[in-house]
């Protein structure tokens, strides 16, 4: 269902009131608890409110100290607001106005095991990246190997530390992505079946290295790039169905 958005001055007062009953009588089924069953009476009762309030505000001719403007919500962008609201709570469809910038963490402590969750969509203020590096470095004593470059529809999740080695993982275009850094010389298998496999070979300057690109063909018909290597005793492996060109620039930008 379109979660229609309007202006707040073009709207009369038979449309909105007409637009909030069609929302009322919606019955759709709610991922959320319902509102409440007079939700609908409140919101069209402080509209009511608003309009009288700004037509009874008395304005002095001559006032005595410079007019002091409180922002507050007019009559109609309360009814849309309210509107907008009614939409959200009865369709489970959600409206983002501007850029949204979410970040939580959580720490589980004991086993050995510690994890940070973080939820950086829209690529906010705070970089969920660079707490997960910082954490790698405290808890595994290793310079973390960073992503220099990372793709518009790449976004970070969270990191997974236990038993010397860490794993971050990236959503690509509803699939994930993953970065493996260890502070052991030792490789990870993992089993996959391909139809066939490609190599191609990529510089990285900073890291003064060139690096093999696995392209493997799965048998669904997807594909999935893959790197690994060791570096000054450390080992880094990255996998994903990410766009080959991404994935070079990906290879070819790594730093420390």
């Amino acid at each position: 269902m379109d979660c229609p958005i309007w202006g707040t001055d073009d709207i009369s007062d038979e449309e909105l009131l007409k637009e909030l009953e069609a929302v009322k009588n919606m019955a759709v089924p709610l991922p959320i608890p319902s509102p409440s069953p007079d939700e609908f009476e409140k919101i069209w009762a402080r509209i009511q409110e608003e309009r009288a309030e700004s037509k009874n505000v008395p304005e002095s001719d001559q006032p005595e100290h410079p007019k002091v403007i409180k922002p507050r919500f007019g009559w109609k962008r309360l009814a849309a607001v309210g509107l907008i609201a009614c939409l959200v709570a009865g369709s489970g469809c959600m409206v983002a106005m501007g850029t949204k910038s979410y970040f939580y963490r959580e720490k589980e402590l004991g086993d050995g095991q510690q994890t940070v969750f973080v939820n950086d969509f829209y690529k906010g203020d705070v970089n969920g990246e660079e707490e997960a590096y910082n954490l790698i470095e405290k808890e595994l004593g290793i310079q973390p190997l960073k992503l220099g470059y990372i793709p518009s529809d790449m976004y970070f999740l969270d990191v997974y530390i236990k038993d010397g080695y860490a794993r971050l993982c990236f959503t690509y275009n509803d699939e994930f992505v993953y970065f493996i850094q260890s502070k052991f010389n030792k490789k990870v298998s993992y089993d996959y079946k391909s139809d066939r496999e490609e190599i191609i070979s990529v510089k990285n300057k900073w890291l003064n290295k060139d690096i093999d690109i696995k392209i493997a063909t799965l048998e669904d018909g997807s594909s999935r790039n893959e790197i690994s290597f060791v570096d000054d005793g450390k080992y880094y492996r990255l996998w994903g169905p990410i766009e080959i060109q991404e994935f070079k620039e990906i290879v070819e930008r790594l730093t420390y």
